[in-house]
């Protein structure tokens, strides 16, 4: 991810290694952050250590700074890690309430507001068209502040969070069907959510299958969709997420 002063990426990397006395393989997490403009490395920390025989899980690696860019959110595959932007030092790790090895859940995006507001949402999928559940954490605790949980749809193919400038609405898009199949006219694709009280502030259907969605300004949203390219024109869509038009 881009830190927001844009003069840093963060990235996390896995790297193998042999250990000296064991002879065995190792694999290790590592989350660096680089000045992309002069090519140094900045700061590094590592954050798992596994035998190469243990599972790792495929969603893996999401990095987002928050909106102040003080903080570092990292999805190593079973925790949140929470670090300190400029040092990596760990403040928190969060669990996410993932069901063990092997498992068909997985995290499809994890996102924080554009202010500094203290929390993080994380949208998890069931897989096999079983929807998934939407988890706002409060990153100074690790207590989990709000969920909501969806029954049907597919976000392991391209489901994605953004949080609008207020810090308090988050938008989800839901992804109904699988790409390549029709999405329903009465289908809700993009949801707009608030976190203080749990309540559903807006339902649209897009007319497309949405996937990555973000915040312009201060109520809008901007969709795009997880199909192919083909024959269909795919426009980008931008929404008001207050009427939803």
């Amino acid at each position: 991810d881009l830190a927001p002063a844009g003069n840093a990426v963060a990235v996390l990397r896995q790297r193998t290694d042999t250990n000296a006395k064991t002879g065995r393989h190792e694999r290790f997490l590592d989350v660096e952050v680089w000045d992309f403009r002069s090519n140094q490395r900045l700061a590094r920390h590592t954050l798992a250590h596994r035998l190469m025989l243990s599972p790792i899980s495929a969603d893996w690696g999401i990095v987002r700074y928050t909106g102040d860019g003080k903080t570092l959110l990292v999805y190593d595959g079973e925790l949140l890690d929470v670090l300190r932007a400029d040092t990596l030092e760990e403040i928190t790790r969060i669990d996410l309430g993932l069901p063990p090895f092997p498992r068909v859940v997985e995290v499809v995006d994890v996102a924080a507001p554009p202010t500094s507001e203290g929390l993080a949402a994380v949208w998890v999928a069931r897989g096999e068209g079983l929807g998934g559940t939407v988890r706002v954490f409060d990153l100074s605790t690790g207590a989990l502040a709000r969920s909501w949980s969806f029954d049907k749809g597919y976000p392991e193919f391209g489901g994605h969070l953004a949080w609008l400038a207020d810090g308090k609405s988050l938008a989800v898009t839901l992804l109904p069907t699988r790409p390549g199949q029709r999405v329903p006219p009465d289908a809700t694709t993009l949801e707009v959510l608030d976190a203080p009280s749990g309540n559903v502030l807006r339902e649209i259907n897009t007319g497309d299958l949405a996937g990555p969605v973000a915040t312009v300004g201060n109520k809008q949203l901007l969709t795009a969709t997880v199909e192919m390219a083909g024959a269909e024109s795919a426009p980008l869509k931008l929404w008001d997420a207050t009427t939803g038009r």
